[in-house]
């Protein structure tokens, strides 16, 4: 599976239109799902921490259209 780069997801955000303050927490909210992630692996859990910290990165991608939650 091909995951999403950081910069590459914050281009995605950009073009989207996504302001600065939804860019910003969408890396937020994607440093603490990687940190969780990384814990439930290290728990003997199988589970893809990049597909985690992709979803985290670009899920507040459609807020560039409503502006809202």
């Amino acid at each position: 599976m091909v995951h999403v780069r950081v910069e590459d997801a914050v281009g995605i955000l950009r073009r989207a239109g996504c302001s600065a303050s939804v860019i910003e927490h969408c890396l937020t909210v994607r440093r603490i799902a990687l940190r969780l992630a990384r814990e439930i692996e290290r728990r003997g859990v199988k589970i893809d921490v990049e597909l985690v910290g992709d979803g985290a990165a670009l899920h507040d991608i459609g807020r560039a259209r409503t502006h809202g939650v």
